[in-house]
C-alpha cells in the first residue's frame, strides 16, 4: 500500500500517531501554512493493569480533501506531561485500516501501540501536545487542563478550540464536530471510546460554550453560558441542563480582586443559556488583572468551551472629594473637619489609592489638609467670627455633607458660646452616657472657657440623621423625650468645669440620632447668652440574624421541612440583644450586607456533596468552609428591620447553617447568630430500571420450570424464583430534576429493614407474562407472592444519595397450568409495574413538577431467562414373567410444537413408591419397591412391582400420585382441567403384545 495515493472522496482523512522518540522541549517554533488544514481530533489511553502497559492513539486528521498523504506522513506530534516530560512521535507507520476507512496512521499489526510512553497522556494532571510539520512549524496544538510546557496557545492562530478540560475517569477526548470542534471528554467502554480510523460526530448534543469578557474593576462580569448544536448554533434542550462552575485565579486573586464562586447554575427547558455573575472588588488601582472561570460537570449536555477569560480592567476614578463637618463649631476653639477622596461622586466608597495634598479654602484662608489613603488626616479649621458662617471649599472638585442634617451644605456656623456633647456608640435597645460643656469665649485669652454652674433646665430635641424618619423615641435618663424636633427641657447639674452628665441616652432602635441641646441664660451676669450643640450618637443593632421559614410560615428550624428547589421564605432581621427586631435599621449600600451558608449535615467522609443556596440575586456554595458573598440587597427593599426572600432555594438535602453580617453600617460591623436551616428532603425520586439490576429467573434445581410447578417441600410456593433479584434505582432529585447527593444517613427516609417497610413501596404482582401468548391468543397467566424487599443505599461518592430497592428473595411465581398455556417451550419474561416509591417524608415518584404538571417518575423492571415447558408424567404399559419384579418405565414429556417430547434434562423429580397404587385388572396386585429416587435424564425405572409367583398371570392396573404440574387429560375430554394422574397397565406371564404368536417352543440349543 503507498503513502502517496491522493484522496479523491470528500471523506476526511486520520493519521494515527504511533511511535514516541526523545523530545527536545519548549522550543518555539514558526506557524506552519497547513494550520487549519490538518488537526489533531482524538486522544485515547487505556491504562495498563498488572503486566500489561498502559497503550493508546492519538488520531490527526486531514480537514483539507487535496492535501495528499505526503508530507503528512513526514510529520511528528510532541506530547509533554504535566511534569514536563516529553517525547516525540513520527507519523511514518502507515496503512489503511479497512478497505472503506479513512487512511490511517497505525502500528503494522494494526493494534494500538504498546512502543510509546502513553502514560503522558495523563487526563487527571493534563498534557500538551502539537502537531508539527516537516520544516518543525506548528500545525496544530491542544493543551488538556491548563497545561502549557511547549509554547503559549496564542503563538499560532489556529482556527479551532485549543482547550480541552478531563478528569481521571476520562478515557478519551474527541473534537464535535469531527475534526473541527469543541474537545469533549468522554467516559465510555473500550468499544465505544476504541475508534481509530471513525468519526467522532454523534447525537449527544447540545453542549455547552462560555464566552469570554472584560470588567471593570468594581463592577460585575456578566458571562453567557449558552448551549449550541454541533454547527454552533443556539439551540434548546427537552430537559433541565445543570452544570458547575468554579473561578481560578490568575493575576487576580480571590477575595482581594474578585469574589470567588464554586456552584451549580441551570439552563431551563426550553431556554438556550443561562448567566453567571462574579463581583470585581473595587481596589482602585491601575492595574490590569486576569482569572478564568470554568464549565465543568454537565448534566444533560457536553461541554464544549468550558474555559473563560476574564480581564479587570482598572476602574475609571473620577477624582472628587467630600467635605464632612457637622455644621457648627465655636470661635474659641478648632473644629474638626474630614476631607475623604471618593470613587465617585456619592462618595460611596473611599478611593484609598489617593495619599496627597489638597488644598482647602475657608472663606478665602488657604490652608493644606494632608490625605492618607483616601483619609484626612486630624484635619480641623479655625474661624474667630461668629457673625459669618465658614464656608469651605477645595481647589479640587469637591462635595459636602453636613453630618448632623444630612444636606450638602459646606457652611458652618460659628459661636462664641455653646455645648460641646460627647458621647460613645451604644447598641439598640440599650443606652449610653453623653457628656455635656457649657464654654463660651473669653474676651481676653479668646479660648473657651466654663459657661454654667449648677442645676440648669436644658432644652433638648431630637432629629433622625440615618434615615432620616422613625418611629421610635429616645429617653434621657428614662424619661421619653418628644417626638422629633420638639424640645423638652430637663435638668442638668454642671459642676465646676461646667460640665455635666446625661447616664442615659436610650433608643429602642437602630439609627443616627441627632441630640440637640440648647440654652439662653435668663439671668445675671450671663443673662442673654445662648448656648447650643449638638451630638451624632449611633445606636446599631446587636445582631443580624437569619429567619427561615416554609411559604406557608412554619419555621425551618429542622422540624419542619422543605423540598430541595422548592422556594422558601429565607430573611435577615435586624434586632436587639433580646430578639427585638429595630425597624429603622436600613444596610447602607447593596453591597455591604453578605451572607455566609454552610452544610452542616450531613457530613461523611466519602459521601454527600455541598449544596447552593439562591438569595435574592445570588446564589452562594454552601460548604464545609466560610464562603462570605455579598447579597445585593438594595437598602430601600428593607421593610422595618426585616429583608425577606420568598424564593430563596436550596439545592440539597439536609439542614445548612446561614449567618449575615453588615460590613460597614456606619462604620460598624454588624454580625449575627449562626441559625441552623432545615430540614430539607428531595423534591421527587426518578426510578429507572437499567438493564444491569434486572433480574433473572431460576428455580431450586433444573434450568427450567413447569407450568403449574411449586415447591414440593411448601406446596403453597412456586417453584419460580430469582436467580438474580431485580433492583429499582431510586435517584433523589431537586426541583430542577438535578441529584440530591446527601441523601444520606439521618437523611436517608427509606427503611434499611425489610421489616420496616410499610407502604413506601408499591408493585403490581405479575398476573400474566410480559410477552408470550398462550393457545388460546391471550397471555400465559402466572401467579405470584411478592414480600418485602431491601433498600440499599449506594457507598461510592459517584453514587451518592442513590438507593437501590432489591426485590426480596421470598418472591415466589408459577406458571398457571392450563388449556391457554399448553404451548410450546418458551422464556419467561415477568415484567413488574411501578406504581410508586416514596419514603417517610412523603417524596415519591409521583410529584408535580415545576410547571404544573403530573409526573409518573417509574419505569417497570423486569425477570427473564427461565425456559418453562408444558409438562406431563407419562407410565408406559410393562411386561414379564409372573415369577419376575416387573420394572415400572416412567418419564416425563414436555409439549413442543406438535408432539410431546422426553424432558432428558430433568434430573431433579423426585419418585417415591408410596405414590405409586396398583389395583386388579385379571390378577391380584402385590407391591410397590424401591423406595426414593430421581429422574435421571428424565427417565424413572426404579420402582417395581413385586412379582405375583407361578401361576399368577395376568395385568393390574398402576397408577402413580403425581404432582399436579404433572397431571394431564388422559381421559382426552379436553375439559381443560389437566388433573388425571397417569396410569398403565403391568402384565404378568406375557413378555410382547405385539404381533401374533402362532405356536411357541423352546428351542434345543445343542
Amino acid at each position: 500500500m503507498t503513502f502517496f495515493k491522493k484522496l479523491k472522496s470528500t471523506a476526511a482523512v486520520y493519521f494515527l500517531a504511533l511511535t514516541f522518540m526523545l523530545f527536545i522541549q519548549n522550543v518555539h517554533a514558526t506557524c506552519s501554512p497547513y494550520i487549519g488544514e490538518v488537526t489533531i481530533n482524538e486522544i485515547y489511553r487505556i491504562p495498563g493493569q498488572g503486566n500489561n502497559p498502559t497503550t493508546g492513539f492519538i488520531e490527526v486528521k486531514i480537514i483539507n480533501e487535496d492535501l495528499n498523504a505526503f508530507p503528512v506522513n513526514t510529520w511528528q506530534l510532541s506530547l509533554c506531561d504535566s511534569t514536563n516530560d516529553c517525547e516525540l512521535i513520527p507519523l511514518t507507520n502507515a496503512e489503511k485500516l479497512c478497505e472503506d476507512c479513512p487512511w490511517t496512521f497505525i502500528t503494522e499489526d494494526g493494534v494500538p501501540p504498546s512502543e510509546y510512553n502513553a502514560d503522558l497522556v495523563d487526563f487527571n494532571d493534563g498534557f500538551d501536545l502539537r502537531l508539527i510539520d516537516e520544516n518543525g512549524a506548528n500545525v496544530d496544538y491542544i493543551m488538556v487542563n491548563g497545561v502549557v510546557n511547549q509554547f503559549p496557545v496564542a503563538d499560532c492562530p489556529y482556527p479551532y478550540p485549543n482547550l480541552a478540560l478531563s478528569d481521571n475517569s476520562t478515557k478519551s477526548i474527541h473534537r464535535i464536530g469531527d475534526g473541527t470542534g469543541f474537545w469533549l471528554p468522554v467516559t465510555c467502554n473500550a468499544a465505544k471510546c476504541n475508534t481509530p480510523g471513525s468519526g467522532n460526530d454523534d447525537d449527544s448534543f447540545p453542549y455547552l460554550q462560555i464566552d469570554s469578557v472584560d470588567v471593570t474593576q468594581g463592577e460585575t462580569a456578566t458571562l453567557t453560558v449558552s448551549m449550541v448544536d454541533k454547527n454552533g448554533r443556539d439551540t434548546t434542550f427537552d430537559q433541565i441542563v445543570s452544570f458547575d462552575f468554579r473561578t481560578e485565579e490568575g493575576t487576580a486573586l480571590a477575595d482581594q480582586h474578585f469574589i470567588s464562586i464554586v456552584d451549580t447554575f441551570y439552563i431551563p427547558v426550553g431556554q438556550s443559556s443561562t448567566q453567571v455573575q462574579i463581583d470585581t472588588i473595587l481596589i482602585p488601582d491601575l492595574i490590569t488583572r486576569n482569572l478564568q472561570g470554568v464549565v465543568f460537570g454537565a448534566s444533560a449536555a457536553n461541554v464544549g468551551v468550558g474555559i473563560s477569560d476574564i480581564t479587570i480592567l482598572p476602574a475609571t476614578i473620577n477624582g472628587i472629594y467630600q467635605i464632612r463637618h457637622d455644621g457648627q463649631g465655636l470661635t474659641c476653639e478648632a473644629e474638626p473637619i474630614e476631607v475623604i477622596a471618593c470613587t465617585d461622586a456619592t462618595c460611596s466608597a473611599i478611593n484609598t489609592s489617593i495619599t496627597t495634598d489638597v488644598i482647602l479654602t475657608v472663606n478665602g484662608l488657604a490652608q493644606t489638609i494632608n490625605i492618607v489613603n483616601g483619609v484626612s488626616d486630624n484635619a480641623s479649621i479655625v474661624h474667630v467670627d461668629a457673625n459669618t458662617p465658614a464656608t469651605l471649599s477645595l481647589a479640587d472638585d469637591y462635595v459636602c455633607l453636613n453630618t448632623t442634617n444630612g444636606s450638602d451644605s459646606c457652611q458652618i456656623n460659628f459661636a462664641d458660646a455653646g455645648f460641646v456633647l460627647q458621647s460613645l456608640d451604644a447598641l439598640s435597645c440599650s443606652s449610653t452616657q453623653v457628656t455635656i460643656k457649657a464654654v463660651k469665649k473669653d474676651e481676653l485669652t479668646k479660648q473657651c472657657v466654663g459657661a454654667l454652674v449648677g442645676n440648669k433646665n436644658i432644652n433638648f430635641n431630637f432629629n433622625y440623621a440615618a434615615p432620616v424618619s422613625g418611629s421610635s423615641i429616645p429617653s434621657i435618663n428614662g424619661e421619653q423625650m418628644e417626638p422629633a424636633g420638639v424640645d423638652k427641657p430637663f435638668i442638668l447639674n454642671f459642676n465646676a468645669n461646667s460640665e455635666a452628665t446625661i447616664n442615659n441616652f436610650s433608643y429602642l432602635d437602630a439609627g443616627l440620632i441627632t441630640l440637640n441641646a440648647s440654652y439662653i441664660e435668663p439671668s445675671g451676669e450671663l443673662s442673654g447668652l445662648i448656648l447650643m450643640g449638638s451630638e451624632n450618637i449611633l445606636f446599631y443593632p446587636a445582631k443580624l440574624n437569619a429567619v427561615a421559614s416554609t411559604l406557608s410560615n412554619l419555621p425551618l428550624d429542622g422540624v419542619n421541612s422543605e423540598k430541595a428547589g422548592l422556594p422558601f421564605n429565607l430573611g435577615v432581621s435586624a434586632q436587639c440583644a433580646d430578639g427585638t427586631v429595630t425597624p429603622n435599621y436600613i444596610p447602607s449600600t447593596n453591597i455591604s450586607i453578605e451572607i455566609n451558608s454552610k452544610r452542616l449535615a450531613p457530613v461523611d467522609p466519602i459521601l454527600g456533596g455541598n449544596g447552593s443556596i439562591t438569595f435574592n440575586t445570588g446564589t452562594h456554595i454552601s460548604g464545609l468552609t466560610d464562603n462570605w458573598r455579598s447579597t445585593n440587597i438594595e437598602p430601600s427593599n428593607f421593610v422595618l428591620g426585616n429583608f425577606t426572600d420568598n424564593a430563596a432555594i436550596y439545592s440539597e438535602v439536609g439542614t445548612l447553617t446561614v449567618e449575615f453580617r453588615d460590613t460597614n453600617y456606619q462604620g460598624k460591623v454588624l454580625t449575627g447568630d449562626v441559625v441552623p436551616v432545615g430540614r430539607f428532603t428531595p423534591h421527587h425520586f426518578a426510578q429507572i430500571s437499567e438493564p444491569d439490576i434486572q433480574g433473572t429467573l431460576t428455580t431450586s434445581c433444573n434450568a427450567f420450570a413447569y407450568t403449574g410447578q411449586m415447591v414440593t417441600s411448601m406446596p403453597s410456593l412456586g417453584a419460580v424464583n430469582y436467580l438474580v433479584n431485580p433492583q429499582l434505582r431510586i435517584t433523589p432529585k431537586n426541583a430542577q430534576g438535578v441529584t440530591t447527593k446527601n441523601y444520606i444517613n439521618e437523611f436517608m427516609m427509606l427503611p434499611l429493614l425489610s421489616a420496616d417497610i410499610t407502604d413506601e413501596v408499591d408493585i403490581d404482582v405479575p398476573t400474566t407474562d410480559a410477552q408470550q401468548l398462550g393457545q388460546l391468543a391471550l397471555l400465559v397467566d402466572v401467579n405470584g407472592q411478592m414480600n418485602n424487599g431491601t433498600f440499599i443505599a449506594k457507598t461510592t461518592a459517584v453514587d451518592s444519595g442513590v438507593v437501590n430497592y432489591q426485590f426480596s428473595n421470598l418472591d415466589d411465581f408459577v406458571y398457571v397450568r392450563n388449556q391457554n398455556s399448553l404451548i410450546s417451550v418458551f422464556t419467561a419474561q415477568l415484567e413488574f409495574n411501578v406504581n410508586e416509591i416514596k419514603d417517610r417524608d412523603g417524596t415519591s415518584t409521583n410529584y408535580i413538577d415545576l410547571n404544573g404538571t403530573a409526573i409518573d417518575a417509574t419505569e417497570n423492571t423486569s425477570a427473564s431467562d427461565i425456559e418453562i415447558r408444558f409438562a406431563r408424567w407419562r407410565i408406559q404399559n410393562s411386561f414379564g414373567p409372573e415369577t419376575s419384579n416387573l420394572a415400572q418405565p416412567l418419564q416425563l414429556e414436555y409439549f413442543d410444537t406438535d408432539n410431546y417430547v422426553l424432558s432428558s434434562d430433568d434430573n431433579c423429580t423426585s419418585v417415591d413408591q408410596a405414590l405409586m397404587s396398583l389395583s386388579r385388572i385379571t390378577v391380584d396386585p402385590t407391591a410397590v419397591i424401591g423406595g426414593s429416587s430421581q429422574f435421571s435424564n428424565g427417565e424413572n425405572r426404579l420402582l417395581e412391582i413385586m412379582a405375583p409367583g407361578v401361576g399368577n398371570q395376568g395385568e393390574m392396573a398402576v397408577t402413580y400420585d403425581v404432582f399436579n404440574w404433572f397431571k394431564f387429560d388422559w381421559a382426552g375430554d379436553n375439559d381443560g382441567n389437566f388433573d388425571e394422574n397417569p396410569t398403565a397397565v403391568a402384565t404378568f406371564g406375557r413378555f410382547n403384545t405385539s404381533g401374533r404368536i402362532i405356536n411357541k417352543r423352546e428351542i434345543d440349543k445343542n
